[in-house]
């Protein structure tokens, strides 16, 4: 598409053409009084990718450096190889992942015979539940999410689905603070909530109730269940039928 002038040699004198047709470049920067010494770039040249593949960027014999008296200065060069991209592809794909834990992500340009690692010029980003840090990500909160990486244009996308981590909290929901007649069932059941570190609610975790006080004579106390596992809601309950008498206050624990 085009040739750039560099900034090294300053001030030299510029010829430059390129031809699509036999895919030639023709770059020559000559300094006609002073002379250069150091480094810096001579040309830049901005190629269109037009389909899918890979090609090296040769020198010819004809490429030479020169001092004024048309003296060869040795120097060395190295051919380069490009790769003209189609699509951009994350792995791993549809990964599920604990909420708390991570996930590192790798993306490639697809190219017609192949692949290329892109992982560290690619940014990525999600839609939620959680964070990245250069390609690895965090996740935080339940749900489908959509992990993304974007290539010098080129987009990849792929699903994460996060699941509940690491039961951390058990927490009172309603029951408390009940009244009712010696020997009947209370009207609401004492309800339970099991969390992770990040709130979700975790689903099959064992808990226990149990009586831990009760009027002193009184018989008969039940609970529907003193051993229940946690819905998908991350709750379970358990209904108390009071004892006969005497009257007074029950006590009831929860504990996984």
């Amino acid at each position: 598409l085009s040739i750039t002038n560099g900034s090294f040699p300053s001030g030299a004198g510029i010829v430059k053409n390129y031809n699509n047709t036999t895919g030639s470049i023709y770059y020559f920067a000559g300094l006609f009084t002073g002379s250069a010494t150091g480094s810096g770039i001579l040309c830049s040249i901005r190629f269109k990718g037009k389909e899918g593949g890979s090609s090296t960027l040769t020198f010819k014999n004809s490429t030479t450096l020169a001092d004024y008296e048309s003296n060869s200065i040795p120097f060395n060069k190295e051919e380069g190889l490009y790769y003209v991209a189609t699509s951009l592809s994350l792995l791993p794909e549809n990964q599920t992942i604990l909420a708390g834990n991570s996930q590192s992500y790798s993306a490639f340009a697809i190219c017609e015979a192949g692949s290329v690692n892109v992982t560290g010029s690619a940014t990525f980003s999600t839609s939620g539940g959680g964070s990245f840090t250069l390609n690895t990500f965090e996740a935080h909160y339940i749900g489908t999410y959509t992990i993304s990486a974007e290539f010098l244009g080129l987009i990849g996308t792929t699903n994460v689905y996060i699941t509940p981590g690491t039961p951390t909290a058990l927490l009172y929901e309603i029951g408390n603070n009940q009244t009712a007649t010696c020997t009947e069932t209370l009207a609401n059941p004492f309800i339970v909530k099991v969390e992770d570190a990040y709130h979700n609610p975790c689903s099959n975790v064992a808990v226990q109730f149990a009586v831990i006080s009760s009027p002193t004579g009184a018989e008969g106390y039940s609970l529907s269940a003193t051993e229940t596992l946690t819905n998908i809601n991350g709750t379970c309950s358990s209904y108390l039928t009071l004892g006969d008498e005497p009257p007074g206050s029950y006590t009831i624990r929860a504990s996984s």
